[in-house]
């Protein structure tokens, strides 16, 4: 069934030392604390709507993945080689649309880095989640810039990093808990075709709610996506509709509707070794909705999902080995 939800991609860029770090749920006092090396590079670009993410590391792993923006589109590529070789950026893989997973062509990075003043790390910190950590090694700035390529369109970004050599000490006796949440669901169909609603959104008490109208073709011709207030099991609002090319507010939906709880699971995932559990927490609900917009009315009944998910890994202390 087509999916309808519309998502802006947010990319995630590791910062010092904190995209290296395992999440936690809260565990007795007595846990085991966390001791572990990792050493490597780790480098991020981005520019003109492009960014680039390049790593390798003994703990994350080596690889590189790279989105190109082409105007209406972006190009998105990866690879498990390592990018940075000496001061070089150097890399190709096959490039999909975005939107369609279309292969479109052959991805190239070319680019160069310079080193900065290693920093020498050495001490006790506190985290903001109050857990304490020991640090020893070196840390080096890392900056430059990398090219991406892709058939007659280029673009050059900005790029900065980290060489790393560090060995970390956590005491876990406050470790902080790893939760996500959303409401999540498959696209359902309006009208014949007519239109497409879908569920996106973190809390419960706010139901985002992604509407596309089509044309007599069949053609996108309008899109509306908003987060509406969830109280006493009502929701209502207005969707702004616009136009898919230019963003353009072209009109407006109303919603009214109700949202029923009809059941929940929950299910545990767990290993020894490597010691973690995975708690999901599932709520089940039923969402009779009426939108009106000047194309016409739809009514429907749909099933929505709204997960919690908690993780707990452990990595208990052990003799640490450099690479």
């Amino acid at each position: 069934m087509r999916n309808t939800r519309r998502s802006i991609r947010a990319m995630v860029a590791v910062t010092g030392l904190s995209a290296l770090v395992t999440a936690t749920l809260t565990v007795p006092a007595q846990a085991m604390p966390e001791r572990f090396h990792d050493a490597g590079t780790i480098v991020w670009c981005e520019g003109e709507g492009s960014y680039l993410e390049a790593f390798d590391t003994t703990q994350v792993g080596t690889g590189w993945k790279a989105e190109l923006f082409l105007g209406g589109s972006s190009a998105v590529a990866g690879s498990g080689e390592a990018l940075l070789v000496g001061n070089r950026l150097e890399g190709s893989a096959t490039a999909v649309d975005s939107e369609s997973f279309d292969e479109i062509g052959e991805l190239s990075v070319e680019g160069t880095v310079v080193w900065g003043a290693t920093e020498v790390l050495s001490g006790w910190d506190v985290d903001e989640d109050g857990r304490r950590t020991r640090t020893e090694g070196t840390r080096t700035p890392l900056s430059g810039t990398a090219t991406l390529s892709l058939g007659a369109v280029e673009t050059t970004l900005s790029c900065t990093g980290w060489e790393i050599d560090l060995t970390t000490f956590r005491l876990n006796r406050e470790p902080a808990a790893w939760r996500g949440q959303g409401w999540y669901s498959d696209g359902y169909v309006l009208g014949d075709g007519e239109a497409f609603v879908s569920f996106y959104g973190d809390r419960k008490t706010k139901l985002g709610i992604a509407l596309d109208l089509v044309d007599q073709d069949g053609m996108p011709d309008a899109f509306a996506g908003e987060r509406l207030q969830v109280r006493n099991g009502k929701v209502e609002g207005t969707l702004i509709l616009h136009d898919p090319e230019t963003w353009e507010i072209v009109g407006a939906a109303s919603v009214e509707g109700t949202i029923r709880r009809t059941g929940s699971e929950r299910v545990i995932e767990k290993s020894k070794r490597p010691s973690y559990r995975f708690v999901y927490d599932r709520v089940f609900y039923d969402v009779s909705l009426t939108i009106t917009s000047a194309a016409g009315t739809w009514s429907g009944t749909f099933e929505a999902i709204h997960e919690t998910v908690r993780s707990r890994v452990t990595i208990p202390p052990r003799s640490l080995r450099r690479a």
